[in-house]
């Protein structure tokens, strides 16, 4: 696509492809992190306030959160193969470049996501009052950090690490 493409938006393994030294890349999750101070959020799970089985879907997203966390060198191993990537890149991708939690701060840089959407659909240049942000709350009952996942690029350097072109 980007030999034929002026620009494009990559994600997922594909972009763990692309060669920072064949390609002017910009990651999106570092440009936040710079320009608002806040964590980025790029995925988590959620359920309905209301939902009558919010405790167990937390338990279960909880088991499955660990689960994969215990096996991230075989993960590693495994999509080194098929995608054709090293295992020591893969494993230090999964273990210093996404951030599996979801916390107050996070919240907070999603709510500000939100609220900056909305004033550039609506042409304003001034934040929104709070009242106006979307309400995110961990989803168990103690309204603590619940076991979901986040992903988000850390600082950590991936070049030399077996990235293509490094």
């Amino acid at each position: 696509m980007l030999r034929h493409c002026d620009g494009a938006l990559i994600i997922g393994d594909n972009a763990l492809k692309i060669s920072p030294d064949e390609y002017e890349v910009l990651d999106l999750a570092r440009a936040w992190i710079d320009w608002q101070g806040l964590p980025f959020v790029f995925a988590l799970w959620a359920c309905p306030a209301d939902s009558g089985m919010r405790g167990d879907l937390v338990s279960l997203i909880g088991e499955a959160k660990a689960w994969g966390l215990g096996r991230r060198d075989e993960i590693a191993r495994i999509y080194a193969r098929r995608l054709g990537l090293a295992r020591e890149f893969l494993a230090g991708y999964l273990a210093h470049n996404i951030n599996y939690e979801f916390g107050p701060r996070h919240i907070e840089g999603l709510s500000r996501y939100y609220e900056l959407s909305a004033n550039s659909r609506k042409g304003e240049s001034q934040p929104p009052s709070a009242s106006s942000s979307p309400d995110f709350a961990p989803c168990d009952s103690n309204r603590r950090s619940p076991a979901v996942g986040r992903i988000s690029w850390r600082d950590a350097d991936l070049r030399g690490s077996g990235r293509p072109g490094s």
